[in-house]
């Protein structure tokens, strides 16, 4: 699925994290992809963790996107949850001249 903040508007994200706990039987990986059409996705940021843990974050490339992708990647035991995914972004401003 794909996340869309607000409006249409392009959003310069900086911060992304998962809260919840995690009880990692490996690796878990947090990795974020942004797209400017919903077509073409980059990477924009990303973070693994091991062990048990609360909430998992990860900073995000300063890049203008206006839909974005969070894949959470790995085995982890039956008592994990995720509460919720907290996204920090600001909108842009668009490029107006006065003349």
């Amino acid at each position: 699925n794909v996340i869309k903040l607000g409006s249409i508007a392009f959003k310069q994200a900086y911060r992304l994290v998962v809260r919840g706990y995690f009880d990692t039987l490996d690796t878990l990986g947090l990795y974020v992809f942004g797209s400017y059409d919903g077509r073409e996705w980059a990477f924009v940021g990303g973070n693994e963790k091991k062990g048990n843990f609360t909430d998992i974050g990860c900073v995000i490339s300063h890049a203008d996107m206006k839909y974005f992708r969070v894949c959470l990647a790995g085995k982890v035991g039956k008592d994990s949850r995720i509460d919720f995914i907290e996204i920090s972004a600001d909108g842009s401003v668009l490029n107006t001249k006065l003349r």
